[in-house]
């Protein structure tokens, strides 16, 4: 929640700042060129074990935008924020504790949150795996003891 409150409060900071410039136009020429790219993400309870979150309601292949060199991590803050879904980041702050209510541990001591892109699971941090054209990210709710990896 903290990394949430943090991350609102850059947010607003920088849109205050802003709004504060002066009102010299700048040359679209001398602007820094921003790329974006195209991304798609899931919020899903795992099909490969036998863990079953009641009430919880997928989110599936929902497209969005983020800027080039973004991390899945970073990605998943911006699509939760502007959709308002809740998520929490514990540990060092690279670690997903709770996405859309269902937190690690919520059905036994062995479930938390792991992440795919494009269907594989990450061999880096979700806070350091960079995000290309067209990625699939993947948010599953699993059972870690009878998972099928």
């Amino acid at each position: 929640m903290k990394k949430l409150l943090s991350f609102a409060l850059i947010l607003i900071l920088c849109v205050s700042l802003a709004a504060c410039g002066n009102n010299e136009q700048q040359d679209p020429e001398d602007a820094p060129a921003v790329n974006s790219i195209n991304v798609s993400i899931s919020i899903i309870d795992s099909d490969g074990d036998d863990v079953d979150v009641e009430g919880f309601t997928p989110v599936e292949n929902a497209p969005f935008s983020v800027e080039e060199g973004t991390n899945v991590l970073d990605a998943t803050q911006i699509y939760c924020v502007s959709n308002d879904i809740d998520i929490e980041i514990g540990g060092s702050g690279d670690y997903v504790t709770s996405l859309m209510g269902v937190s690690e541990k919520d059905m036994a001591d062995t479930t938390g949150w792991i992440f795919k892109v494009n269907g594989e699971s990450g061999s880096l941090g979700a806070d350091e795996e960079i995000l290309e054209e067209g990625d699939e990210i993947s948010w599953e709710f699993v059972d870690f003891s009878t998972y099928s990896w």
